[in-house]
């Protein structure tokens, strides 16, 4: 079709958008206020507007089997008016409108007053807080300023076009954050694709059937909630495991955590056999520091030690075991292993050490005694898992080797960092020690060979 046939075909439609229109706008008044008299001149009226444009699309149609001169068959076109007393949501023209959002805001972008008067109308009684435009300017101004939840955007408008309206907006707002759906009279298959391809959400066309317009209207607000819901779960759930991270990481690695909220595996009984690094450390003389303190004043000298070792043991990728009084067992190699693991514990023991000098600076800030700590690592197969019950779960690691650690810490004073054979063993080549012995330990028939470890090389480069 010529572009002068494309013209006069949208400006006859026009105004049959505007009759047809206000024609059912009114017969909706009618029903409510149940002024039968005046209901079959209404629908005559419609009824004519609808055989006009089918005529229109006879002469001007671009449809298959359309073209100048091809009439529909008046025999097709509906005569009838229909019953006051059966309302048109019975009939199907107009759906019954679901509960939409108070929010729900529209802006309506049409440079012809009657058509924006006209739909601002149909859209407001149904449940729409709308706001008009009369050009591209004025609605680009408009969204700039206030939020809205969909446009209805004209195509054809004087000065800004409203397909270079939907460009400027999609360079603004995505498809699923404002929708738009274009309003044509033209209706060619090109105007349609090109309008689609800028990033419309869908498309109407003059005259407007409103039972279309509002149901692609329910669609695209659909969706835009159906985001909106899908963002506020992934917002809320984000601040649930944030909140799991911050209250768990105080009592379990950041791995360990993740592995609970990612791994469904993570939150069932059972465990693994693993080869680890154990690392247990205690307080020198605890007991006696107990009755010379205050219940407050222990209780917060213990939370400036233990915080401080937490931090030692997590940055060098330890997990924390469990806290028993003023002693912490640590593993290393669990849940996440690494190829250095035990020189990374003895690193961790070293600088858990080397950090008591800052510890006691506090404390003798506050008036209170400095406190010693003694260490010891181990490194053996355990079984590392989660145990427990369905009630109450922990991850934990069980076995001889556990044991051995203990004892072995238990032969360290103030200061002193002791490792087993198998640890010397792992770190060999970097760690540099001191006086090396046997002993006897509860539990184990042969006597233990334990070293004094004072520093190690390497990448780490700490000494005691």
């Amino acid at each position: 079709m010529s572009l002068n046939l494309r013209i006069i075909r949208h400006e006859l439609r026009t105004p049959l958008n505007q009759i047809l229109g206000y024609s059912q706008l009114l017969q909706e008044v009618v029903e409510e206020r149940e002024l039968e008299g005046l209901a079959p001149d209404l629908q005559k009226i419609e009824q004519a507007g609808k055989r006009l444009v089918e005529l229109i699309e006879g002469f001007f149609g671009e449809g298959e089997g359309r073209g100048p001169g091809c009439l529909t068959d008046p025999e097709a076109l509906p005569q009838a008016p229909v019953p006051m007393k059966e309302s048109r949501e019975a009939k199907g023209e107009l759906p019954v409108m679901p509960d939409f959002e108070e929010t729900d805001r529209l802006l309506v972008v049409d440079d012809d007053p009657r058509n924006r008067d006209m739909l601002v109308r149909r859209l407001q009684r149904r449940g729409f807080f709308v706001e008009s435009a009369p050009d591209g300017r004025q609605a680009l101004s408009m969204l700039g300023e206030t939020v809205f939840d969909l446009v209805l955007l004209d195509v054809m408008m004087p000065g800004i076009s409203g397909l270079e309206v939907l460009r400027r907006l999609r360079k603004l707002h995505s498809a699923s954050d404002l929708p738009i759906i274009m309003v044509t009279a033209m209706n060619a298959s090109e105007d349609v694709v090109s309008a689609l391809g800028e990033g419309a959400n869908d498309y109407v066309t003059k005259p407007i059937d409103f039972s279309v317009a509002l149901a692609r209207i329910e669609t695209q607000l659909g969706l835009k909630r159906a985001k909106a819901k899908v963002l506020q779960l992934a917002e809320d759930l984000e601040v649930k495991n944030g909140f799991i991270r911050k209250t768990f990481g105080q009592f379990l690695s950041d791995r360990v955590v993740t592995d609970i909220l990612e791994s469904p595996a993570g939150v069932r009984l059972g465990g693994q056999k693993r080869r680890v690094t154990i690392l247990m450390s205690d307080l020198r003389g605890f007991t006696a520091l107990a009755e010379s303190l205050t219940p407050e004043h222990l209780v917060e000298l213990l939370n400036n030690y233990l915080g401080r070792m937490t931090e030692i043991i997590h940055s060098f990728c330890g997990t924390i075991n469990e806290f028993i009084g003023d002693a912490i067992l640590a593993v290393f190699g669990a849940p996440e292993s690494f190829v250095d693991d035990t020189a990374k514990a003895a690193a961790c023991a070293l600088s858990m050490q080397l950090a008591m000098e800052s510890v006691n600076a506090e404390n003798l800030r506050l008036g209170w005694p400095e406190i010693a700590m003694g260490i010891a690592l181990n490194r053996g197969e355990v079984v590392v898992g989660t145990i427990g019950s369905p009630q109450r779960m922990k991850y934990a690691v069980v076995g001889s080797h556990v044991n051995l650690t203990a004892r072995i810490e238990s032969y360290s004073v103030g200061g002193q960092l002791l490792i087993s054979e198998n640890v010397l063993r792992d770190i060999a080549a970097i760690a540099e020690v001191g006086k090396s012995f046997g002993v006897s330990a509860k539990g184990f028939s042969e006597p233990i060979q334990i070293h004094d470890l004072k520093g190690i090389g390497g990448r780490f480069a700490l000494r005691l």
